[in-house]
């Protein structure tokens, strides 16, 4: 094992530590705080929204709450719907990159994450929203 041949190549604690413990905890670690990350994210809204009031409220929006006022309060569906679909993105790539980062196929997940982000900024994609709403706008206007 390891131990046994710091031990032998004579390795104080320390470097066992250094050299041995720490960089083959370091990738449970980092996935756990990847998933940490998504706990913080998960925060319920119904404890958000009953805890706002007029004094913290700017900094106690969360996401879900942010949609629900945009989309119900305020009648913004297609807004709300933008939201979501950004969030659903990035916890998506944060999924692929923890699993990513846990596996032999790094890669791959890697690459995936890569495209996807290609995707949404491409600018041929781009393209084709800003003629749908082009589109949208002037059946709007003929009506």
């Amino acid at each position: 094992s390891l131990y046994e041949a710091a031990k032998i190549d004579g390795a104080s604690k320390w470097q066992i530590v250094k050299n041995i413990d720490l960089p083959m905890l370091a990738p449970t670690a980092v996935i756990m705080l990847i998933l940490s990350f998504g706990g913080v994210m998960s925060l319920g809204f119904e404890k958000a929204y009953l805890l706002q009031n007029g004094m913290n409220m700017s900094a106690s929006e969360i996401i879900s709450t942010y949609v629900y006022k945009t989309s119900l309060l305020g009648g913004k569906f297609s807004l709300a719907g933008s939201v979501i679909g950004a969030y659903t993105i990035q916890a998506i790539t944060t999924t692929l990159y923890a699993i990513g980062v846990s596996s032999d196929q790094a890669p791959v997940y890697k690459a995936i994450i890569v495209l996807i982000i290609v995707a949404i900024q491409s600018e041929p994609l781009k393209a084709y929203f800003k003629q749908r709403a082009a589109k949208k706008a002037l059946a709007k206007g003929v009506q």
